[in-house]
């Protein structure tokens, strides 16, 4: 649908998930994902083709979702009951 939109029209389609089924369409490629990592000084964009890992993981035919979103997991995550109490 979103090619099709792209084809129709010229646009440039942008989209943001962390949906394990968007992602695992065989047709993403890691040239086509980027991964957004928060920082202090705002969010870098960083393409999914720039690590070795995914790159590796996707040609060895794992999906984006497989390759890609592993990385994409928060740190510390077991902080976040403690900021509760």
């Amino acid at each position: 649908m979103m090619a099709a939109v792209n084809r129709r029209s010229g646009r440039q389609v942008f989209i943001t998930t962390h949906s394990y089924e968007l992602l695992s369409d065989p047709g993403i490629a890691p040239e086509e994902t980027l991964r957004l990592i928060p920082g202090e000084n705002g969010t870098e964009a960083s393409l999914a083709s720039a690590d070795p890992q995914v790159v590796a993981m996707a040609m060895a035919g794992l999906s984006m979702a497989d390759a890609a979103l592993p990385r994409t997991a928060p740190q510390d995550t077991e902080q976040l009951a403690l900021t509760l109490l």
